[in-house]
Parts: structure tokens; sequence; C-alpha cells
């Protein structure tokens, strides 16, 4: 099953104190024809979700990809417009106590989403995201993989790598 270029518009969604990273762009557009992202300062920019979904609508999204607290916004924007997504250590597990979880209830039916989590990761644990993933029963459509040598800080192999499974996953997903 040939997989390039199979969905057109991607955005990707850097993590909470990074910048997009220009090879990880590059491998998407292996994969996809146009990959939109935005270097956003989300401590300055407080209304990130809304410019992000704002460009899913005026660019015709059809892919998100996001890491980190992207991965976090990731996962709202793809319940929210039914977008498939690849999110690479997601940090989903804010909960009630954040403003996001009230706006789009994590319960709301997703479309294809494949988590990517180190188990090296000392900045959004496994266990945390496995527990959201339990407690609040989002676990419909969402494919998870756990990298035991992978830390919070995805390297570009592994990036690819994932990517190209994620999306021969979706594809499946779509059958």
């Amino acid at each position: 099953m040939s997989i390039e270029k199979h969905y057109t518009n991607c955005l990707y969604i850097h993590g909470l104190h990074s910048k997009v990273n220009l090879a990880k762009t590059a491998v998407l557009e292996k994969y996809v024809e146009r990959v939109t992202a935005l270097n956003i300062n989300y401590t300055a920019q407080l209304d990130a979700y809304e410019i992000l979904k704002q460009v899913c609508l005026t660019d015709s999204i059809d892919l998100i990809v996001g890491s980190s607290f992207g991965g976090y916004l990731g996962f709202y924007l793809s319940r929210e417009l039914q977008l498939p997504s690849i999110l690479f250590n997601p940090a989903i597990f804010f909960g009630a106590e954040d403003k996001m979880f009230l706006k789009v209830k994590p319960n709301t039916p997703s479309p294809f989403s494949y988590f990517i989590m180190g188990e090296q990761d000392d900045t959004i644990p496994i266990a945390t995201t496995r527990e959201f993933i339990r407690k609040n029963k989002v676990g419909d459509n969402i494919l998870t993989v756990s990298c035991n040598w992978l830390p919070h800080m995805i390297d570009l192999y592994t990036f690819e790598a994932m990517v190209e499974s994620g999306i021969r996953m979706s594809l499946k997903s779509d059958l």
C-alpha cells in the first residue's frame, strides 16, 4: 500500500518550549503535499488553540502531527474537527483543571489517532497518559505505541519511522 502523499495538508504543532523543526517538516513533506507549521510562543499567545483551529479550517488540514504540548493541542483539535492525528508524547493529561478540557470533551468520538510514547520520557510519563485515556474513556480509535528507548525529545529517525507507521495505520483504519 503506497502512502506517499496520501494526505494533502498536514498541520505540524511543536511543543511548549520549542520551535518548528525544519528537519521534521521535511520528513512530513515526504508523505503529504503541504505542511503548515507555525512558530507559536504559547505563553504569550494564549489563543493558540483558536489560531490552530482556524488554520485547520482555512487550509483544509486533513492530518495533524504534534509533539508534547503540540500533541495536547492536536488531541483536542483532532477530536473537535474529526481529523486523524499522529501525536508524540502528547501531554493530554492536564484534565479537568484545564480550560481546553472544558471546551472540547475528550470523549468526543475520535478519528484515528496514533500515540507514540517514550518510556524514557521524564516530562510526560506514560502512566499518566494511559491513566487519562482510561479514566476519560478516550481509547476509541487510539493506537498507542510505547518505545522503550525514546526520551521526551524525538530523534529524527524515530520521528520518520513513526510518521510513516502512523500514516500506514491510519489508512488501514479507513478500510
